[in-house]
């Protein structure tokens, strides 16, 4: 790495070392033993001639510029594969067994991942602000730029090893454990799960706790899924080294704790109103040299709970009743702070009524995906939060802070967003809102490609069908207009005057159309014989349900039996 000195190690030296022989463990790129450092060359990969599948997600918020993903070979070629609606790719190859992936968001930003079809059958590799950290990490650390490589015409020499990219996914995954917890995803990973791009499980979470990259320091923002409560996880960590290392370094001190009263009259079912007292901590965001992953809640000394987000709510007190506080970050590998300095507080003996003083006007700061709020508060230590409001764009958005500074991340290039601030204490006591601010992101516009799911029709052919005893009758089921993506109806068969197993024999069942598919399908119900002069009797046929984006125009169908044995 330039200026780098000689005996100074880059990450993915140090875990070669632990890999390859001490002669070759600072050679990266170089032969030893007549092979390379482990790592197969894109030559080797391009003699296989079986195909390999690999598949994943697209997923940001901000929407890519084309419904496309494109792909780097070690060798330097590059293809493009198409993406759904839901963010999925599908891709065969037989010409590589790795790829650095892409996703392009317009304004030159970029989300990078490094896929290894290490299993010919079921390979995943998603595309995300995450992947993009630990993909970015690997080429930092070599003292490379990954838009540059990318758009170099010459292949990628240093292409990331699958082990090194496993120990930083491992490290960044770590740092918001604790946050994916709180999202229903503890065991859920970000880098290979199967997903959609739908604001649901793994995506929602990417969607709330992005990674924001600027000159090559990482922030991560995460979102309390509860209460709305945003914080910093990691503050503009440098990519090099960081990320791929073994952390030992404590994070900071937590600082500026609040033990707050609260007291309010809650309306209870079973007791009517009731008094609902607690003692809420509020606390600033810790910094880490990596990231803060928790924080340990310590009443009188002992440890009762922890948290990712910098609130607290003890609901486990006693009326008029000191209790003396103090709150320990953790960092993803697990050192510990010092305590905060301790706080005491009880709940309140009467109820509180009046409002905090009103915020500063607001400082902003802009770029092309996000943009950065500062201002300050005459007395913090009255308060439990700031509500900030932001309008502008599609969307009215909320988010709630501890400490007067908030990074606005779901933002477009090209748009004017503004602020209004309110503060609020622990009683739900709220200020007046501080003056608003706009400001205008960088960039221009950026029109992602039209997503929009167009809905496949089905029907039923006939709205009636007759046929005698002794005979099959068949009803026809047409697929109509758009014939891509698999699509599939469920159907049933409901007796009307026809008994089953007496005057007909059917099952109900799912039709299903594969993608391209416009061919009728059919339903076959054998109508039964008997010796009975009987007058005509009915069943029906019914659509009761499908597949997603499928819309039904003629769903029922009635079958008139005639009988063979009329005179």
């Amino acid at each position: 790495m330039p200026g780098r000195p000689a005996t100074v190690l880059t990450l993915t030296q140090r875990l070669l070392q632990a890999l390859v022989p001490t002669a070759c463990a600072l050679t990266l790129i170089s032969a030893c033993n007549g092979s390379s450092d482990g790592i197969t060359s894109g030559s080797a990969a391009a003699e296989s001639t079986e195909p390999a599948f690999f598949s994943g997600t697209v997923s940001t918020p901000r929407g890519i510029t084309e419904q496309v993903i494109s792909l780097k070979s070690p060798d330097g070629s590059i293809s493009q594969t198409a993406v759904d609606e839901l963010g999925r790719f599908t891709i065969e190859t037989t010409t590589a067994d790795r790829y650095l992936l892409r996703a392009d968001l317009g304004n030159d930003n970029y989300l990078y991942s490094v896929a290894h079809l290490t299993d010919p059958v079921a390979n995943r590799k998603n595309i995300h602000s995450y992947t993009d950290l630990v993909a970015r990490t690997w080429f930092a650390d070599l003292g490379l730029d990954i838009d540059s490589v990318f758009a170099s015409s010459a292949g990628i020499e240093n292409f990331p090893d699958e082990q090194t990219i496993s120990l930083i996914d491992t490290n960044v995954q770590a740092i918001v454990s604790d946050v994916m917890q709180a999202y229903g995803l503890a065991d859920a990973s970000l880098a290979t799960d199967d997903f959609a791009a739908n604001d649901t499980g793994v995506d929602r979470f990417l969607n709330e706790n992005p990674v924001i990259i600027r000159d090559n320091r990482a922030t991560i923002i995460v979102n309390d899924p509860m209460t709305n409560l945003q914080a910093t996880a990691v503050d503009r960590v440098r990519l090099i080294t960081s990320f791929g290392e073994t952390d030992i370094t404590p994070p900071s001190q937590p600082q500026d704790l609040r033990a707050l009263g609260s007291r309010s009259m809650i309306e209870v079912m079973s007791a009517g109103t009731v008094v609902d007292e607690a003692i809420v901590l509020a606390w600033s965001t810790a910094t880490d040299n990596i990231g803060v992953a928790s924080y340990e809640i310590f009443r009188d000394d002992v440890l009762i709970d922890h948290t990712p987000f910098p609130i607290y709510r003890d609901t486990n007190v006693v009326p008029a009743t000191n209790y003396t506080y103090a709150i320990v970050s953790i960092d993803e590998t697990g050192n510990r702070s010092a305590p905060s300095l301790p706080v005491t507080g009880s709940t309140l003996l009467q109820d509180d009524t009046t409002p905090p003083q009103i915020p500063s006007s607001a400082t902003l700061n802009a770029s092309t995906e996000s943009i950065e709020v500062f201002w300050t508060q005459s007395d913090l230590n009255d308060l439990v939060r700031f509500e900030v409001t932001r309008t502008g764009g599609d969307v009215i958005l909320v988010r709630e802070v501890t400490s007067p500074r908030l990074n606005d991340i779901t933002v477009a290039s090209g748009t004017e967003y503004c602020y209004t601030i309110v503060a609020v204490d622990a009683s739900g006591n709220r200020s007046e809102p501080n003056p608003r601010a706009c400001i205008t992101t960088s960039g221009v516009v950026v029109t992602a490609p039209d997503m929009t799911v167009t809905p496949a029709t089905v029907e039923l052919a006939q709205s009636s069908i007759s046929g005698a005893e002794g005979t099959v009758i068949s009803a026809f089921i047409n697929r109509l207009d758009d014939s891509s993506g698999e699509i599939s109806i469920d159907y049933v068969i409901t007796p009307g005057t026809a008994i089953a197993e007496e005057d007909y024999v059917a099952t109900d069942g799912t039709l299903v159309w594969a993608d391209g598919d416009i061919v009728a399908k059919q339903i076959d119900i054998s109508l039964l014989p008997d010796d009975l002069v009987e007058d005509t009797e009915t069943l029906t046929i019914v659509l009761t349900s499908g597949s997603p984006d499928v819309v039904v125009t003629n769903a029922i169908t009635t079958v008139n039996i005639t009988d063979i044995n009329q005179p």
